[in-house]
């Protein structure tokens, strides 16, 4: 009944709140029934998750040791799980309308976060492109922080100078 009233508001932030309902419920009657809900900390392999969603629980409890990134059917980019994503730097692409129906097992897949695009069996040049954009990034991320280190005085373990 809450998930209903809250998809037929018209305010996007709103609507998403569904999303969060349905996840408590799904957890709170799971546990009462004594159900296992399956539980994404246990990805053990490198993987791109294609789901119809990703709960803000699910998303949390994502290890980005080997969740590379996901891509969902439905969701907005103030959906929590995309918020999360962002914050975790995890890649993520939500509200496709069609990744589980387009993506299948084993496919080579590319997620990219900043531009949207689901990129499905890329191309090689298209892989080394997404790879030295990769590097790319981790530079400017490492340059940024170092940045930061300029003017900072010099402190070994025994001393600092000026």
């Amino acid at each position: 009944m809450f998930v209903t009233m809250f998809e037929a508001m018209d305010n996007e932030y709103m609507k998403e709140r569904a999303a969060d309902i349905r996840d408590v419920t799904k957890r709170v009657t799971g546990h009462l029934l004594g159900v296992d809900i399956p539980n994404p900390s246990m990805i053990s392999e490198e993987v791109i998750i294609i789901a119809e969603d990703l709960t803000p629980s699910d998303t949390a409890q994502l290890n980005r040791q080997f969740a590379k990134g996901f891509a969902t059917d439905i969701g907005g980019r103030t959906s929590h799980s995309a918020i999360m994503a962002r914050s975790m730097e995890i890649p993520a692409v939500v509200g496709t309308k069609e990744a589980t129906k387009t993506v299948k097992n084993d496919d080579l897949i590319i997620v990219d976060g900043i531009t949207g695009d689901v990129i499905i069996q890329p191309s090689e040049d298209e892989v080394k492109a997404y790879q030295k954009k990769k590097h790319e990034d981790y530079l400017a991320q490492k340059k940024a922080e170092w940045a930061k280190l300029v003017d900072q005085p010099t402190v070994t373990k025994k001393t600092a100078f000026t």
